[in-house]
């Protein structure tokens, strides 16, 4: 579940896209990218108000403190932000306790077929969850979490010679994301949790796993059961794909083919620039 969402009226749709595209120079200075990354956070936020908008009002105000934890992330947003209204009641009749996840369903259930209303793996219903296994490591917290890069692409090879690529996520807990620098001080990596999608998401991989589907279970259990970086160095060992396998180039292309075919209109060359070279000793938070 989101600790946060926006919502994006025409007004802040109009000045994302003159920031971020007609008025953005990719080769400017650093005062340009700062500047830009600057509005973008005062856009962020004022987004993030308009979805309270929707919340009940007396949830506002807890919601967006939990948002912007610690001092000097409290005093930005004192300095950056208006004050939440929590006198405008809100037009939805929520009929849970759990307003936030009710009205993202909702919005879910308005997608006129554009988007699946279920998730076989991360949020899956009875009887829809096609990949058991891997539901198992979904928006799971645990020790292990913390270790995976951040974008990870698992390839399992099928008893029929072909190829099924899942993307795992690493979605990462903060205090808050009020500030550029020093993110190891805001890192909560004991809630961490791991997203999985049945395709391929992102540009940059960090990481290739790979395996035969009949080590899946055990690649799950490997999974979990890390705990050092000693344990990481082994599921890397195991399981993983370095810059210096053999096979590290075929199973790339691969990839590319699966992604080709899956994605033929957005498919491109996946960037490899930041894969990662897993190390003993490294600090995997």
């Amino acid at each position: 579940m989101p600790e946060t969402a926006w919502v994006i009226d025409y007004p802040v749709f109009e000045r994302i896209y003159y920031n971020l595209v007609a008025g953005y120079d990719v080769f400017g200075r650093v005062e340009h990218q700062l500047a830009t990354r600057i509005y973008m956070d005062e856009l962020r936020m004022e987004s993030e108000d308009n979805f309270l908008t929707f919340m009940p009002r007396n949830l506002r105000p807890g919601m967006h403190e939990s948002w912007y934890r610690g001092v000097l992330a409290r005093l930005h947003t004192f300095w950056h932000t208006r004050r939440i209204d929590d006198t405008m009641p809100t037009g939805i009749t929520f009929e849970t306790d759990a307003p936030k996840q009710e009205f993202f369903l909702r919005l879910l259930a308005r997608g006129n077929g554009l988007w699946s209303l279920s998730d076989p793996i991360n949020r899956c219903d009875d009887g829809d969850c096609t990949q058991v296994a891997l539901t198992a490591l979904a928006s799971q917290t645990g020790p292990w979490v913390k270790f995976l890069p951040d974008l990870s692409l698992l390839v399992v090879e099928t008893s029929d010679d072909t190829t099924e690529v899942f993307t795992l996520i690493h979605d990462k807990a903060h205090t808050n994301i009020a500030f550029l620098f020093d993110e190891s001080a805001r890192r909560e990596p004991e809630k961490d949790v791991l997203t999985i999608l049945p395709e391929m998401i992102g540009s940059y991989p960090n990481f290739f796993f790979k395996l035969p589907e009949a080590q899946l279970p055990d690649f799950i259990q490997a999974v979990k059961a890390v705990a050092t970086q000693e344990d990481w160095m082994q599921l890397i060992a195991d399981f993983g794909v370095r810059r210096t396998s053999e096979d590290f180039w075929v199973i790339s292309d691969k990839i590319h083919a699966r992604f080709l075919k899956d994605k033929p209109i957005q498919a491109g060359i996946l960037d490899l620039n930041r894969y990662k070279d897993p190390k003993p000793g490294e600090d995997p938070t």
